[in-house]
């Protein structure tokens, strides 16, 4: 999953192609994807009757009601061309909605989004979602417009993943995109090197690593690194603590001083003195993994999208691997298309999220997208979609992990994402500056962590 700092200062934004940094393309972060606190009910659940096809009616008279759509993919190179595509067959297909963009990049989005949530209401009818916002959104109440009859009309089911965004038996959003961690690697680079494929073993990983390592030159990894990256620094690092089945919150109890997340970090640590392109900005080292200068990274699958636009020489050589963590377990991203409750197009709103929630538009956004987590299982019945995933050779790695959400490791500070993650990462710069220990800066944090428990909770 949000973050955010700069100012938009339009509040129709269009889709841009240049300037902008990779962490306000890969939403990062833009958080839960297998997660439930809810239980699905009966009443929450999907109809089982046959899939339909629905049609939004044309009209011939009368006003053409402006809707806004609230995200942050106009800000991504790939994604927004796949989203604007989808936008003109909608405004195209019927004469009484127009869907026009509002918005910010992904690490201002949740803050914006937050402020407006505070200030009385949303400013836009059909809303994308960053995970950890869309759970906070859920658990507020009355935000929200719940979705089940749009599900029901189209016959769809969709997958548990989305039991995070249920509330007593109600769904309050449809994936539009649900992006897996993986080992994204450069198979040009390790077969240079003598290497099949990434260790499944960590310290192994870790050797092939400074291996593929030739400063500056080429590096074996790239994690973003810098405070000035916080966005994406806290967002990868998150995932690394699969790497021991680690937590870094248990409900709302900071986990910080626990052993795992000691050897976590530790083991982060060490790719970072001798792999890892240090102080490098978002920007600089999507370059340099776009030029081929970097062997691997541990990204979300929308990466893959971004590289494709930006290094088309590099493409047709990537493939992806979970990462060497012995559960198999990585985090899986689950973003939501939600209806503002607030809206006064109401009408307008439920038929754009239900022509965006038919099977055949959906495999479309999927296909330009470069998506490979279906959201509901109708979409395989898509004529050309599974022998269209199945051709993907960099999506392996992404479809073998075993899903887990953000709340999983990260507990209730879900909910205070940005804040959780300022003070983890501010600590732990010390500890990778040599002025302390892991194991100090972590007490350091854990003690900060549990005053903004005792602030929140």
């Amino acid at each position: 999953m949000q973050m955010g700092d700069e100012v938009h200062n339009e509040e129709k934004a269009q889709p841009v192609d240049g300037g902008v940094s990779r962490r306000q393309l890969l939403e990062r972060g833009a958080i839960i994807a297998a997660v439930s606190a809810v239980p699905l009910s009966a009443a929450g659940a999907a109809s089982a009757s046959p899939l339909k096809k629905t049609r939004i009616a044309k009209t011939t008279a009368g006003k053409v009601t402006t809707l806004k759509l609230m995200s942050w993919f106009q800000y991504e190179p790939g994604r927004h061309e796949a989203w604007n595509t989808m936008i003109s067959k909608f405004n195209k297909g019927q004469s009484k909605y127009k869907v026009v963009w509002t918005g910010w990049p992904a690490n201002q989005y949740s803050d914006h989004v937050n402020t407006q949530v505070q200030a009385g209401g949303i400013d836009a009818d059909v809303i994308t979602l960053i995970p950890d916002l869309a759970a906070r959104l859920v658990q507020q109440g009355d935000v929200l417009e719940p979705i089940n009859s749009i599900v029901k009309k189209v016959g769809v089911h969709p997958s548990s993943s989305h039991n995070y965004i249920r509330k007593n038996g109600n769904l309050y959003g449809i994936s539009i995109v649900e992006v897996a961690f993986g080992l994204l690697y450069n198979k040009a680079l390790l077969d240079k090197a003598g290497i099949k494929k990434p260790s499944t073993d960590p310290q192994e990983w870790l050797q092939q690593t400074i291996k593929l390592t030739n400063k500056p030159n080429q590096f074996g990894l790239y994690q973003p690194n810098t405070m000035a990256e916080q966005f994406s620094f806290w967002f990868t690092l998150q995932d690394w603590a699969c790497a021991y089945d680690a937590k870094w919150a248990i409900g709302k109890k900071p986990n910080l001083t626990d052993p795992k997340i000691i050897k976590v970090l530790s083991l982060w640590k060490e790719f970072y003195d001798q792999t890892i392109p240090q102080g490098s900005n978002d920007a600089a080292s999507a370059r340099l993994f776009s030029n081929g200068q970097v062997a691997q990274e541990l990204i979300v699958s929308a990466a893959v999208n971004i590289i494709k636009t930006t290094g088309p020489k590099v493409y047709p050589n990537l493939r992806s691997v979970p990462a060497p963590w012995k559960s198999g377990k990585q985090i899986s991203r689950l973003h939501p298309l939600s209806i503002p409750a607030n809206t006064k197009n109401m009408d307008g709103a439920k038929a754009f999220v239900t022509f965006m929630t038919e099977p055949d538009n959906m495999a479309q956004l999927m296909r330009g997208s470069l998506d490979v987590v279906p959201p509901f299982p109708e979409i395989l019945e898509v004529k050309g979609m599974k022998k269209w995933l199945d051709g993907l050779k960099w999506s392996t790695g992404y479809r073998a992990i075993k899903p887990q959400s953000q709340l999983d490791v990260e507990g209730d500070f879900v909910y205070h994402d940005t804040e959780f993650g300022q003070i983890i990462l501010t600590n732990y710069q010390r500890a990778l500056t040599g002025s302390t220990s892991v194991e100090s800066a972590m007490a350091d944090a854990q003690k900060q962590a549990q005053a903004l428990a005792d602030r929140v909770f």
